[in-house]
């Protein structure tokens, strides 16, 4: 997706810088410039992630380094909530687009708010990201993900002929034991 975003910032005259364990010699020779992670912060105006969440990568965007990010720039994170520290984005003068925030599954238990099932921990997270979604600086959508047209239509394509298979006396691809 981050490679896909790139071809087509590139095709509208923008200049991509990108950081990755793994440049890709590809997108260096389309005009992509591989830098670090603090150099890239400091010198975009735009930021998207697109990267799993992993030990390494939760909080890649923190309290710590949010700072480098310049007055008035762009944070876009459509991937996993835990790679932005909720708390980091409540204070510099940066703006937002997410579908996606940290402990965002909080949002929906209700039920154990009222119940008193919600760690400190957990309350925390709920009331940052409560905060977050109340900043005019920032525009937070549900994450759906995979919610479109097209993919809903490849899940059921695929979902009859796994179906078809079984009715013919086939294994079925990708079969789970």
């Amino acid at each position: 997706i981050g490679s896909r975003v790139a071809e087509l910032c590139l095709a509208m005259g923008c200049r991509v810088l990108a950081y990755s364990r793994h440049p890709r010699e590809d997108l260096v020779r389309k005009g992509v410039e591989f830098v670090g992670l603090e150099e890239l912060l400091r010198r975009s105006d735009i930021v998207t992630l697109h990267l799993p969440l992993t030990d390494e990568t939760r909080h890649i965007i923190n309290s710590r380094n949010i700072s480098l990010l310049r007055p008035g720039s762009v944070l876009i994170n459509t991937a996993r909530g835990a790679l932005v520290e909720t708390k980091a984005l409540l204070g510099p003068d940066i703006y937002g687009g997410l579908d996606t925030v940290e402990g965002e599954a909080l949002l929906k238990r209700e039920v154990d708010l009222l119940k008193g099932g919600i760690s400190a921990e957990e309350m925390r997270s709920r009331l940052e990201a409560d905060l977050l979604i109340k900043d005019e600086r920032f525009i937070v959508t549900p994450h759906v993900a995979y919610n479109t047209e097209e993919a809903v239509l490849r899940i059921l394509s695929s979902t009859v002929d796994k179906i078809d298979a079984i009715l013919k006396g086939r294994t079925p691809e990708n079969r789970v034991v």
